[in-house]
């Protein structure tokens, strides 16, 4: 259940910064290290592009890198607390991004709430914690930002 690949690469971008903002009220939805790790493309590389073959420069490839990480960190933060997660769809940080919600058929009667949703594309939240800024959800899956 560690996710501290998540918040390593959270920590490289300016979305990090509100993580510490008591004010700002959040739901993050980190991926296990596990799901991050079984990625083929990791989130600084970004989706293929049919020209990755041809060199581009350290800077623009420094700048691309940062850009993927931050669209990739904010498609996993819902800018409100949600202890209960609603069904439906729930905007993120990353602008034109939203995210489903829905509902487990699967899951017992004695899960608990948070136990009882699916996320994206039947991602499942294996564990909760709340801060005094917002939630934080644990999946075993990654939410992709394209």
């Amino acid at each position: 259940m560690h996710t501290s690949i998540f918040y390593s690469y959270a920590r490289d971008t300016e979305v990090s910064r509100i993580f510490d903002d008591v004010s700002a009220k959040l739901t993050l939805l980190a991926p296990t290290n596990k799901a991050v790790m079984a990625l083929a493309r990791k989130p600084h590389q970004g989706p293929e592009k049919p020209d990755e073959d041809i060199a581009i420069p350290e800077e623009q490839f420094d700048r691309e890198s940062k850009e993927n990480i931050r669209r990739w960190v904010s498609a996993h933060v819902i800018p409100q607390s949600l202890p209960i997660l609603q069904l439906g769809s729930l905007d993120t940080l990353l602008d034109g991004k939203s995210i489903s919600i829905s509902k487990d058929k699967h899951a017992g009667s004695s899960a608990l709430e948070w136990q009882k949703v699916l996320v994206e594309d039947g991602l499942r939240i294996t564990g909760m914690k709340e801060a005094a800024n917002g939630v934080l959800y644990i999946l075993d899956g990654i939410i992709d930002p394209n």
